[in-house]
C-alpha cells in the first residue's frame, strides 16, 4: 500500500478519534472564542492516547499478501512501461512484510530508472470522500512521484541497517530532488513528520544528539515520542534530567487573557429534545524553557472551569508522555552526561 495512501488513512482515523473524543454521551459542545481561540477536543487526551511518534514499523494487510502472491515474479525483472505500478506496488508490499532486501532491490531499481512515469509528477484529491471527480486543489490534494516514495523507503531500509549515510543521501533525494508537495496543511504536518523523524532517526544514529533535540523539543509534549527519551538519556545522568524538569516547572510564564471565551453546550434528553446552553471561561497561554529550549505549553482542559490557570498548566506538563517517561527507572549512559554541561 502507497505510503500516502497510508497518510490519509491515518488522517482519517485521526479525525474520527479526535471526534469520538470531542462527544459525551449526553451532551455535544462546541467552541467559540471572541479571541478566534479553539479548545481543542485533543488537549484533554491522556498521553498515552497521543499518536505515535513512528515511522519505521510496517503495516501489512492482506493486499500486500495478495500483491506478492500475484506479481511475485517481477524481484527479478526490471520496471518497464508496462509493469511500472505493479513493480512500485509489490516493492512496497515486501518492505511491509519485513522482505527487507528484496523491497531495497526493487526501489533501487526505480531510482536508478529513467522510466518517465516514475518522475512525473501526480496530481491527487481527497477533498470529498467518495467523489469520483478529479481535482489538482483543495482539502488534501497533493502531488505525489514514485522516485520520491521509493526514496523514503531506501531511506528507512537504511536506517534498520545503520548505515545512515546512505540513508541520509536518500532522504536527501526524496526532500530535494523528487518533490512531493501538499497543499492540506493537516497533511502538509504529516509529511513534515515523517521526514523529522527519519533525519532524527540518522542524527541518533550518527552521535548528533544536540540536532535531534533541536528538532523534536518543540512538539515534544503532543505526541508519543520514544526518540526524545532515549536521547535525553544518553546526553544526562537522571539526576540532572530531573533537575531540568523541575527547572522548566518553576520557569513556567503564564499569560492569561483578558477577553472571554465560549463553550457553547447542545444537549439532547432520551426523548430527543434539544437544549442550548453557553459557558464562559477565560484562557491563557504559557511557555517555558526545556533542556535549553523554549517552548509553548499546550492548553489544559478545561474541565468544567472557568478560568485556565498556571496550575492548570503544570499539571498537564507533568501529564505527558515526555514527563511521566523521563520520570520514571531506566539505564542511561553515564559517559556523555558527566562531560556535558547541563542547559537551562
Amino acid at each position: 500500500m502507497s505510503i500516502y495512501r497510508r497518510i490519509l488513512i491515518a488522517l482519517l482515523a485521526l479525525y474520527s478519534s479526535i471526534q469520538c473524543l470531542s462527544q459525551e454521551s449526553n451532551a455535544t459542545d462546541s467552541t467559540d472564542s471572541t479571541n478566534e481561540e479553539l479548545i481543542l477536543p485533543m488537549q484533554s487526551m491522556s498521553y498515552q492516547a497521543l499518536p505515535q511518534f513512528n515511522f519505521l514499523a510496517p503495516n501489512p494487510d492482506s493486499a500486500d499478501t495478495s500483491r506478492i502472491l500475484q506479481y511475485g515474479y517481477l524481484i527479478k525483472r526490471r520496471p518497464d512501461t508496462y509493469n511500472y505500478k505493479q513493480y512500485y506496488d509489490l516493492a512496497s508490499s515486501l518492505w511491509e512484510c519485513s522482505r527487507i532486501e528484496q523491497a531495497k532491490r526493487m526501489f533501487m531499481q526505480i531510482i536508478s530508472s529513467n522510466l518517465p512515469q516514475y518522475v512525473q509528477p501526480e496530481h491527487r484529491s481527497s477533498d470529498i470522500p467518495g467523489d469520483t471527480v478529479t481535482t489538482t486543489y483543495g482539502y488534501g490534494s497533493y502531488t505525489w512521484n514514485y522516485k520520491n516514495s521509493a526514496a523514503i523507503y531506501l531511506t528507512k531500509i537504511y536506517i534498520l541497517q545503520r548505515q545512515f549515510a546512505k540513508a541520509q543521501q536518500f532522504l536527501d533525494v526524496a526532500e530535494n530532488t523528487y518533490i512531493a508537495s501538499y497543499s492540506c496543511g493537516t497533511a502538509y504536518h504529516m509529511q513534515r513528520n515523517e521526514y523529522d523523524f527519519l533525519h532524527c532517526c540518522i542524527y541518533e544514529g550518527l552521535g548528533k544528539y544536540d540536532k535531534v533535540l533541536d528538532l523534536l523539543i518543540p512538539e515534544c509534549l503532543v505526541r508519543t515520542d520514544s526518540i526524545t527519551l532515549r536521547v535525553l538519556r544518553k546526553m544526562y545522568s537522571r539526576r540532572q534530567i530531573q533537575r531540568m524538569l523541575q527547572y522548566a516547572v518553576e520557569s513556567v510564564v503564564y499569560s492569561p487573557d483578558t477577553m472571554p471565551s465560549y463553550i457553547y453546550h447542545e444537549r439532547e434528553n432520551s426523548a430527543g429534545e434539544r437544549s442550548y446552553d453557553t459557558s464562559q471561561y477565560y484562557s491563557a497561554t504559557a511557555t517555558t524553557r526545556l533542556f535549553g529550549r523554549d517552548i509553548s505549553l499546550r492548553k489544559p482542559w478545561i474541565d468544567g472551569m472557568t478560568r485556565v490557570t498556571r496550575e492548570m498548566f503544570i499539571a498537564d506538563f507533568k501529564a505527558t508522555y515526555l514527563y511521566q517517561g523521563l520520570s520514571e527507572p531506566y539505564s542511561y549512559s553515564r559517559g556523555i552526561s558527566r562531560r556535558r554541561k547541563t542547559r537551562r
